[in-house]
């Protein structure tokens, strides 16, 4: 298996809460390790994101496209959401990567200890400033050394 798709033993997560910084650098947010339900949502979400930004691609041209050429689009999309497959493929890895992946990513491990947060106040955690930081703290809750963790090998902060 490829690590991410193995069962999650007990004695992999942490046993010490991971603790990340609120951006005012005051209140607490608690990461939890991803179970593996949460990685079957998180690759559910990797898949979709490349119709998602069709969607919104056709929406955004209107009338300017032809019913065909919003068809073509939409295979497109759909073609590209097939080649995400796995959380360790190329494609995966870009969309996890990006700020807005990430940003899923601890939206997932945050609501077990704090379900009343919206994606809207995940946004303000991560910043241009402390991204490795907040990639380093996503392993460290997950186990992992870093770069193992669902954002790849650019996680790396070594």
């Amino acid at each position: 298996m490829d690590g991410l798709h193995e069962p999650v033993s007990v004695s992999k997560m942490t046993k010490t809460p991971v603790v990340l910084l609120g951006p005012d650098g005051t209140k607490e947010f608690l990461l939890a390790p991803l179970e593996p339900s949460e990685l079957g949502e998180l690759e559910q979400w990797v898949r979709n994101k490349p119709i998602k930004v069709f969607k919104e691609r056709i929406e955004e041209l209107g009338d300017m496209l032809t019913p065909d050429e919003r068809l073509v689009m939409l295979r497109v999309a759909m073609d590209e959401s097939t080649k995400s497959g796995s959380l360790t493929e190329p494609k995966a890895q870009v969309i996890l990567n990006s700020i807005e992946g990430l940003q899923f990513v601890l939206l997932l491990m945050l609501r077990k200890n704090h379900p009343d947060l919206k994606y809207e106040d995940v946004r303000p955690l991560l910043t241009a400033d402390n991204i490795l930081l907040v990639k380093a703290k996503i392993d460290e809750a997950n186990n992992l050394k870093s770069g193992e963790g669902p954002g790849g090998n650019s996680s790396r902060v070594d």
